[in-house]
């Protein structure tokens, strides 16, 4: 029945927000996913078990090529729906031995004034992270920029691509209130001419090593990162000059390409750092810059070459036809060891959410002055419930040495009288814990002595009724019953009163009381 006014209430917003349709259906997919993941990990902190982490970037950035070649893992749910046309995935979660990547598609990174679907999804889907992982909604962005694009982009793309970057990781930090690392790749280097001559001879080993830095631990904190960059940069462009006459003289067709590609790479050094500058200066921008890397995840397409292009353009010179990538087998570069090595290698470095932090404290808080106001009562409880059985127990002490030094009675006692001064301490020890046979064992706090005292106080008393004073009485009865006239009344009320003195059975309770 609730599942029916789910639905019922689902198509009534649907019929009013044409746009929920999408939403609903995003919040389907991801509650299924999500119920998917608990069974491929099999485990109870299954949302923990794995870090989480988001790749980011403009369309056709290269983030799905990427994630495919350098990140082995496994999609391990896909809806009906998503497989023709009438629904489309904005987001992929690929769920893999070292990590969980949701794979963003590039129309939710467009500007917030694109599309109002566009937006509505990409806020849905942080709604979603910080709703499932309060504490700690993601581990860290990947963040894909395609090199080409960015060194062919005039200045407008450019300013353009900075404020969408910059939009999106703000909506990240306002939505999940934590600051993440942010790692920067550099994909489709293959694009740029020269890159064939120069790495296609490296063996596998080299091709899987990592072409980039990682910058010191606050190093985005000020200067440091563009100086470890710069380093990074200028070690890696010295390299290639030195290695260029070698490869000249051993593949002649090729120098061109070759020197042009070095030229490339002296000269794309200032458009990133412009562009990572501007990510990380300005008002509200807190960005934890980890590192700058540069791969090449598959070659195809077709190559540009900007040096040449851009000398050409400088003299008035024509362009050269543009050559493309053959359609053969191809090999990620750069890639294979990025991912557990230096993407996914600091998953702790991820603040946890200020909003949960905030609530957790707060609970703390109410819990750490509940638990201490009850302690309070506790121990004040205890220590009242502690002093009245300390006194309790003074008492009965007080009450047998008083016992103890009443002298034994003497002359003859025929009403009971003498034996008071003995049976009044010992009476009033039995009283000292009250009612003890209707006391629970955890009466007073759990401190309550009197079932452990009162039975021996109690017996005690018995006994003395039992053995003195009993016998007295009985000592006064037998001389009432000698004086009294033979077969009178009197006698015969004696007899009764001895009757119900030493048979239980035919006593009157009630008559007794009274």
């Amino acid at each position: 029945l609730q599942q029916l006014e789910k639905m019922q209430k689902q198509q009534r917003e649907e019929a009013v927000d044409p746009l929920s349709v999408e939403l609903n259906a995003q919040q389907r997919y991801l509650d299924r996913w999500l119920l998917r993941l608990q069974r491929y990990l099999d485990n109870r902190r299954f949302l923990w078990q794995l870090p989480w982490y988001m790749v980011i970037g403009p369309a056709g950035s290269g983030k799905t090529t990427l994630l495919r070649e350098g990140f082995p893992s496994d999609i391990i749910y896909a809806p009906e729906g998503a497989r023709g046309a009438e629904q489309r995935l904005y987001l992929t979660p690929h769920v893999g031995k070292q990590a969980v990547i949701f794979d963003i598609d590039g129309t939710l990174c467009a500007p917030a004034d694109a599309d109002i679907l566009h937006r509505r999804l990409w806020e849905h889907a942080l709604g979603w992270l910080k709703e499932k992982r309060a504490r700690q909604p993601l581990n860290g962005i990947i963040l894909t920029l395609d090199l080409p694009d960015l060194l062919t982009a005039d200045k407008r793309r450019r300013e353009h691509l900075l404020q969408t970057l910059r939009s999106r990781l703000q909506d990240i930090r306002q939505h999940l209130h934590c600051q993440l690392p942010v790692y920067v790749v550099l994909t489709r280097l293959d694009l740029l001419q020269g890159f064939a001559a120069l790495f296609q001879s490296l063996n596998r080993q080299d091709r899987d090593a990592i072409l980039g830095v990682t910058f010191t631990r606050r190093a985005h904190e000020n200067d440091d990162w563009r100086t470890e960059l710069n380093a990074f940069w200028q070690t890696w462009v010295d390299r290639m000059n030195l290695a260029l006459p070698d490869l000249m003289v051993a593949q002649t067709h090729t120098r061109t390409s070759l020197f042009s590609f070095s030229r490339q790479m002296q000269g794309s050094r200032e458009p990133l750092v412009s562009l990572l500058e501007g990510l990380l200066d300005g008002e509200n921008m807190n960005v934890m810059l980890r590192g700058v890397y540069l791969t090449s995840s598959l070659q195809r397409g077709q190559m540009d070459d900007i040096f040449t292009q851009s000398a050409a353009r400088q003299y008035r010179l024509g362009n050269n036809p543009l050559a493309s990538w053959p359609l053969v087998d191809t090999a990620p570069y750069f890639t294979r060891s990025l991912f557990p090595q230096a993407l996914l290698a600091e998953p702790n470095l991820a603040t946890e959410s200020r909003a949960w932090l905030i609530r957790s404290r707060r609970r703390l808080t109410v819990f750490s002055a509940t638990g201490g106001v009850a302690a309070l009562l506790l121990i004040t409880g205890w220590h009242h419930y502690y002093n009245g059985n300390y006194q309790s127990g003074i008492t009965v002490l007080k009450q047998a040495k008083a016992f103890m030094d009443v002298p034994p009675p003497q002359g003859e006692d025929d009403f009971g009288n003498l034996q008071l001064p003995l049976l009044n301490p010992v009476r009033d020890a039995t009283l000292a814990y009250g009612d003890w046979g209707d006391r629970s064992r955890l009466a007073d706090m759990g401190l309550y002595q009197g079932r452990r005292i009162g039975p021996y106080v109690e017996q005690t008393y018995l006994q003395l009724l039992e053995q003195r004073y009993l016998p007295s009485l009985f000592n006064g009865l037998v001389k009432a019953m000698n004086a009294a006239p033979p077969e009178s009344e009197e006698k015969l009320a004696v007899l009764r009163v001895m009757r119900m003195l030493e048979d239980k059975s035919g006593r009157n309770n009630e008559g007794v009381k009274q």
